[in-house]
C-alpha cells in the first residue's frame, strides 16, 4: 500500500506515551497479524540475543538510536551487551527494508528518544512516509501511574518530579516531525484503546479484531508504598548491573490489596502548581484538552486482613526480601499484634531455633519480656536441652515473677 502523493510506503510510528495502553496495543498487533497483513501492513518481529520475543518495538528502537545502548536499562536487566544487540537488531530490521508494504512500529521508548536519536530514526527510515501516533495522558494520572511502574520495577528514584516532563517529549516530537497525531488517552480509554488504534489509526474494523487479555497491570497503592522502602535496600540494579535479589521477583505474586496508587493530599499540596503548569504546556503543544484528575490516596494503613493476606503469600519472597518487607510493614501494625503477625509472616522460620532465639533476644532488648519468653519457649520445643534456651527462660520467668510451672 503506497502513499499516492509521496510514492512511499507508510511507517505508522506509535510512539507512546508510556502508561497509555501501549502494551495492549502491541499484544493486539501480534495477535492480529493475519488481519494486518491482509490490509497491507507489516509488523516486524524481533528477538533479543537471549531469544526472548520483543513485541515492544521501543526496546529495539532505543537500542538502535539511543546514544549508548549499553546503558539502556532493558539490556542491563536481561544481561545483554548493548552494542552486540544493536548489530543484531539492525540485521533483523534490514530483512523488512525491501518490503513495499506499510510498516507498523509500536514502542513507547520512541517518545523519550533525544532529538539526535529521532533524527537518526528519520534518516534510517527515509524511504518511508513517517506518521507518528501519540496518546497523551493528563499529567497527574500519568505521574501516579509512572511512579507505580517505577516502584514495581525496583527503582530507587520514583519521586513524582521525575515524571513531570512529558511536555518536553511532546515538544521534541513536534520539532522532529512535520505532523504528529496526538490523541487524549483520557477520552479514548472510555471506550477501548486497542479498538481506537485499529479503527482510527489503521482504518480497520473492530468487528474483526482479536483482543488480548495481556496488559501491563500496576500494583496496589498499599503494596507500592511498602515496596518503596524495600527498593531503597534492594533496587533492581546496583552499580549498573542487574541485582540478583530482584531479577526474578514479581511483586504481583504478593499482591494483597485492590486500592489504586495516587499521591496523598500532603504529597499533592506542594506539587499542584507544577501539575497545572505541565498541563497547560501539554495542552498547548498537542492541541488537546486534558484535565488533571487529582484523585488522592489515604496515608498507608494496614488492616488485619491485609496482614493476613500478605503473610499467606510471603513464601514467594526470598529470605532477604522477606526481612525487608517485614521492616517496611512493622511500623503499620498495631504494637499488640506485632508478635502474632511476625509469627504468621515468618511461619516457616518457626522451625529455626536460632531465628527464634534471636527474635526473643530482640524483644528482651526492647524490654518486652513477655514476647521474649514466648519466642524462647518456641525455641525450647526445638532444643529442649539447649543451655542458652533454658537459661534465658529461667531469667525471663524470674523477671516476670513466674515459677517453672507457669
Amino acid at each position: 500500500m503506497f502513499d499516492r502523493l509521496n510514492k512511499k510506503p507508510k511507517l505508522i510510528l506509535h510512539v507512546g506515551f508510556h502508561k497509555t495502553g501501549t502494551t495492549s496495543i502491541q499484544n493486539a498487533l501480534v495477535k492480529n497479524e493475519s488481519l494486518l497483513k491482509k490490509a497491507g501492513y507489516v509488523v516486524p518481529s524481533f528477538r533479543d540475543l537471549n531469544g526472548r520475543f520483543v513485541p515492544n518495538h521501543g526496546v529495539v528502537i532505543r537500542t538502535l538510536f539511543d546514544r549508548d545502548p549499553e546503558k539502556f536499562h532493558v539490556n542491563i536487566r536481561f544481561g545483554i551487551n548493548g552494542l552486540n544487540q544493536k548489530k543484531d537488531y539492525l540485521k533483523q530490521l534490514e530483512s523488512y527494508q525491501n518490503s513495499k508494504e506499510d510498516l507498523i512500529l509500536s514502542g513507547e521508548g520512541v517518545g523519550v528518544l533525544s532529538f539526535e536519536g529521532l533524527e537518526k530514526l528519520k534518516i534510517y527510515f527515509k524511504g518511508y512516509n513517517i506518521i507518528p501516533i501519540c496518546y497523551v495522558r493528563n499529567p497527574y494520572d500519568f505521574t501516579c501511574s509512572m511512579m507505580n511502574q517505577s516502584i514495581k520495577s525496583g527503582r530507587i528514584d520514583s519521586s513524582p518530579r521525575r515524571f513531570l516532563n512529558k511536555s518536553d517529549d511532546a515538544l521534541r516530537l513536534t520539532h522532529a516531525f512535520k505532523e504528529v497525531r496526538f490523541f487524549s488517552f483520557d477520552e479514548v480509554k472510555k471506550y477501548d484503546i486497542v479498538e481506537h488504534y485499529f479503527e482510527e489509526v489503521l482504518g480497520l474494523p473492530k468487528s474483526e479484531l482479536k483482543l488480548s487479555d495481556d496488559k501491563n497491570v500496576g500494583i496496589s497503592g498499599k503494596l507500592a508504598r511498602l515496596l518503596m522502602d524495600v527498593n531503597l535496600s534492594e533496587p533492581w540494579s546496583i552499580a549498573g548491573s542487574a541485582n540478583d535479589v530482584r531479577v526474578d521477583f514479581d511483586p504481583e505474586l504478593i499482591e494483597f490489596s485492590k486500592d489504586k496508587f495516587f499521591l496523598t493530599e500532603d504529597e499533592l499540596t506542594g506539587l499542584k502548581s507544577r501539575f497545572e503548569d505541565e498541563l497547560a504546556a501539554l495542552n498547548y503543544i498537542t492541541g488537546l484538552k486534558l484535565v488533571n484528575s487529582y484523585r488522592v490516596s489515604e496515608p498507608l494503613a494496614l488492616t488485619d486482613e491485609d496482614i493476613e493476606t500478605i503473610s499467606s503469600k510471603s513464601h514467594f519472597l526470598s529470605s532477604r526480601l522477606k526481612g525487608l518487607f517485614w521492616q517496611a510493614m512493622e511500623p503499620y501494625i498495631v504494637r499488640e499484634k506485632r508478635v502474632e503477625s511476625k509469627i504468621s509472616f515468618f511461619s516457616e522460620k518457626l522451625l529455626d531455633a536460632d531465628f527464634l532465639i534471636k527474635t526473643a533476644e530482640l524483644w528482651e532488648n526492647e524490654g518486652n519480656i513477655n514476647n521474649a519468653l514466648f519466642f524462647m519457649e518456641k525455641a525450647k520445643s526445638i532444643r529442649p536441652n539447649g543451655p542458652t534456651v533454658l537459661a534465658k527462660i529461667l531469667k525471663y520467668k524470674e523477671s516476670l515473677g513466674l515459677s517453672d510451672y507457669d
